[in-house]
């Protein structure tokens, strides 16, 4: 029996599908923002919740992206890294967040940050063999070529696959 939306739904639509490039250069918007707050029984965690939406290239157009934005992370340099890429999407949608000069309400990352174009360059992270995109820098719309980056067949040497930092056991 087939599936209604199609064979390939399940394929196209499960957690971690297609892996976007890594530094794809991406016009995209926020069509989701909003506290969010993680907890378990070691641990309580709230951070930002960010979704994008890719509007081009036509390729990825359509594709989301995620990003959880930790600006109450408890250590400072981590902190405001973070609140230094809110800032950057708030000042490419026009910088009304910043001239706030408190914590946003939810209201307020919504009525400011919501579906205003911009650039993203997309990253891809790699764990416990399990692969991701993030996204690593926001520009203006129009101070880069919008790029699909090329897969290299070629793995990058990184800490985790390193023969230097393997353990011998």
């Amino acid at each position: 029996m087939s599936n209604w939306f199609g064979s390939d739904f399940k394929d196209r639509f499960e957690m971690g599908g297609e892996i976007i490039p890594d530094n794809t250069v991406a016009l995209a918007a926020l069509d989701e923002v909003k506290w969010d707050e993680y907890r378990d029984g070691y641990r309580e965690e709230e951070y930002i919740s960010v979704r994008w939406s890719i509007l081009q290239p036509d390729e990825l157009k359509g594709r989301k992206v995620f990003q959880k934005l930790k600006v109450s992370d408890p250590d400072e340099k981590k902190r405001e890294r973070q609140r230094r890429m809110l800032a950057a999407i708030d000042l490419n949608a026009g910088g009304n967040l910043t001239r706030l000069g408190e914590q946003p309400s939810d209201n307020d990352l919504q009525k400011y940050l919501l579906y205003k174009p911009m650039l993203i360059k997309v990253k891809v992270w790699e764990m416990d063999g399990k692969k991701g995109n993030w996204v690593c820098a926001v520009s203006p719309r129009d101070s880069a070529e919008v790029k699909l980056a090329e897969i290299t067949e070629e793995p990058k040497e990184t800490f985790f696959n390193s023969s230097k930092n393997q353990i011998p056991f």
